[in-house]
């Protein structure tokens, strides 16, 4: 059980961690030949590639790759063989945990990063958000998404440019971008 649970968080993880290579590596090309919309929706590949991964399939179907780990790895990274088949599960276990364990300190790290970056923002009469003088406008929020003016707007762009980044980001408002 926790051998077939570490083959799935592992077969997940280099799924999540190759699709988003290659999204990063196609999106410049994909934003140039066909626009932005296209480029970004190049994102689609990870989560395709996620299912992909969980799917059942048929063993007989399986292309079969083997690779001799232990010629290519180096000596720290080895890992003594199972003498019974108790040894392997302990190790499965151990490595699931530490995978959780992972999973856990990335998610604390990001919750601390974001809520950094909640407190950074000062809020005029305790609804709209305001970003530091410098930036852009933004669309901020998943569930309730509201555009972000930075506090030097009306100083810092003209009224044609102040147009056009409301227009703009009232158009990632509407499409639900951020979802």
């Amino acid at each position: 059980m926790a051998e077939a649970l570490l083959r799935a968080l592992l077969a997940q993880t280099v799924a999540l961690s190759l699709s988003a290579v290659a999204v990063h590596t196609l999106q410049a090309l994909v934003f140039r030949r066909f626009g932005a919309g296209a480029g970004y929706l190049c994102w689609l590949l990870v989560p395709v590639a996620m299912v992909a991964v969980a799917l059942p399939r048929s063993e007989t179907d399986a292309l079969v790759v083997r690779v001799d780990v232990a010629a290519v790895a180096p000596s720290w990274m080895a890992m003594p063989a199972p003498a019974a088949s108790g040894a392997g599960v302990s190790v499965a276990v151990a490595l699931a945990a530490a995978w959780a364990a992972g999973a856990l300190v990335l998610t604390f790290a990001l919750v601390r990063r974001q809520s950094r970056f909640d407190d950074s923002i000062s809020r005029i009469g305790g609804s709209a958000p305001r970003l530091p003088r410098g930036s852009g406008p933004a669309v901020l929020g998943l569930l309730k998404p509201r555009i972000a003016l930075p506090k030097d707007f009306r100083t810092a762009f003209d009224r044609e440019e102040r147009r056009l980044m409301l227009l703009h980001e009232a158009v990632h408002l509407r499409r639900r971008d951020n979802l």
